[in-house]
């Protein structure tokens, strides 16, 4: 049996792991891996895989999974070739949409045999989808069109992009999870929870890509007209987001005319100066009733952006270089997508609050609602 004590810190992780020795018998299974299947832990661990999974006997996996446990290379079963190992379903019933790596395995105790991790990909299938979807529709509404071939060009584009952002991403991180988790089972208990945390940070990071795409899709999709919307409350539940960093907010309870993704014009801006920055970094934000608008500023007092670089920094995929900072540059594009949405423009400058050359500050407006 492994060292369970090793093991212990992937009962919490957002993927499933399993191994089994080579006879095939499942020697280990995670907690999520156990909420995912019908069978608990104590039912299955000791069974050969092949029993409790019959389809896997089939060659298309068999010939694989031996090539695995006989020292071969990892190998990955895509979601869009392959039926899941380990199938799995939803609370409602549905088929979970997962990605398998098989990987060798040696424990502490000599035992071998192969590492299955699990991820569940069933949202980003989803997010696909309803790119698809965006996309058919826009061909055929375009259709009608005299500028019709520009814009379908353009839908193409867009869907492109999306699918282009999901499966390279997602493929990078899955290349992260599968070298960490090789090294989970070399190390002492010290680094293993390192290792752990940074499979545990790329699962996360996975699940921020998709919501930065599905954020682009809502803008482009939603034509529907602006409501009134409490500016505190929006700035508020984004702060919720960074509760161990430094933000001050000066409001004045009002309301302006918004939607639903006010809140995420204000989580890509503080968390944009809290990625250069760090958790150390104050921010500051700023409400002032001029009239019929509520100007708004945001400003920080960490690394600053060169003046040379601020009209560059709204741009898809723009990122700043040397930094350190991890991204693909979606943020501050989603941002400027927002704020022209309610009618206004973003501009960078100066921050108020940083020392010398450090600092920046983000300006806009928006329109006031009537009360």
């Amino acid at each position: 049996m492994p060292n369970q004590e090793s093991f212990r810190i992937t009962e919490n992780f957002p993927i499933g792991i399993c191994l089994i020795d080579r006879n095939f018998r499942i020697i280990y299974r995670n907690k999520i891996l156990e909420r995912w299947s019908a069978n608990k832990n104590s039912e299955i661990i000791g069974r050969s895989i092949l029993e409790c999974y019959p389809h896997l006997k089939d060659a298309l996996y068999l010939d694989r999974i031996k090539s695995v446990l006989n020292g071969g290379p990892p190998d990955i079963f895509s979601s869009q070739l392959h039926e899941p190992l380990i199938p799995s379903y939803l609370p409602d019933g549905e088929k979970r949409t997962q990605t398998f790596t098989l990987m060798p395995y040696t424990g502490d105790n000599g035992i071998s045999g192969a590492m299955i991790i699990i991820e569940d990909v069933t949202e980003l299938r989803k997010e696909v989808e309803a790119y698809r979807r965006m996309k058919d529709k826009a061909v055929t509404a375009l259709n009608d069109r005299i500028e019709a071939e520009k814009e379908v060009l353009r839908a193409n584009e867009e869907a492109n992009l999306y699918l282009d952002i999901l499966l390279h991403d997602i493929n990078n991180l899955n290349t992260i999870i599968l070298g960490y988790s090789g090294l989970l089972e070399e190390s002492d208990d010290k680094s293993t929870e390192d290792f752990a945390n940074r499979i545990s940070l790329a699962a996360k990071r996975s699940a921020g890509i998709i919501e930065s795409v599905s954020g682009i899709r809502k803008i482009r999709e939603d034509n529907s007209e602006l409501i009134p919307v409490s500016l505190d409350k929006a700035v508020t539940d984004a702060a919720g987001h960074f509760k161990d960093s430094a933000i001050e907010y000066s409001g004045g309870g009002c309301r302006v005319m918004a939607d639903e993704l006010l809140p995420d014009l204000f989580l890509n801006v503080i968390g944009n100066s809290i990625k250069y920055g760090d958790n150390t970094v104050k921010i500051k934000i700023t409400a002032k009733d001029s009239g019929e608008h509520i100007d708004i500023k945001i400003e920080d007092d960490g690394p600053g952006i060169p003046k040379e670089k601020r009209d560059e920094i709204f741009d898809r995929f723009s990122r700043i270089k040397n930094t350190g900072a991890e991204g693909k540059g979606l943020g501050l594009y989603i941002v400027k997508n927002l704020v022209q949405r309610y009618g206004s423009d973003i501009s960078v400058t100066d921050s108020e609050i940083g020392e010398g050359e450090r600092g920046i500050a983000f300006t806009f407006r928006l329109l006031k609602a009537r009360t």
